[in-house]
């Protein structure tokens, strides 16, 4: 009975610190406009960089010769920059490679294509 009235007020007093660290609805106005101009500021950022790079005769994306993976994330002082993938022993380390498409043990077959991340 003494352990479920500790437990009672030990939950009791969580709730109520989570009420008052909450942010306030000013706070969540400000972060939804700071959010939506950032996003404004990466698309703008990232259509120049592709009207560039088409300029420039540059890839979007391509492919090392060591299988990473790199793609267009914007640009900066007029210069490309690019996102990649180049962890590969990380991946292999969790055996994440045996799941790709030209992993080694090919049962799973996993690409991602056709998923739409939201």
């Amino acid at each position: 009975m003494k352990k479920n009235i500790i437990l009672f007020l030990m939950m009791l007093f969580i709730i109520s610190l989570s009420s008052v660290m909450a942010q306030t609805m000013e706070q969540k106005e400000w972060l939804r406009k700071f959010s939506a101009e950032q996003d404004a500021k990466f698309k703008m950022n990232y259509l120049e960089a592709e009207l560039f790079a088409a300029s420039q005769n540059m890839p979007i994306s391509y492919k090392n010769a060591d299988g990473s993976i790199m793609v267009l994330a914007g640009h900066e002082n007029g210069r490309l920059i690019y996102d990649a993938t180049d962890n590969l022993i990380a991946a292999r380390s969790v055996s994440t490679d045996k799941v790709w498409q030209q992993g080694g043990i090919g049962i799973y077959n996993l690409s991602g294509s056709g998923q739409i991340l939201v």
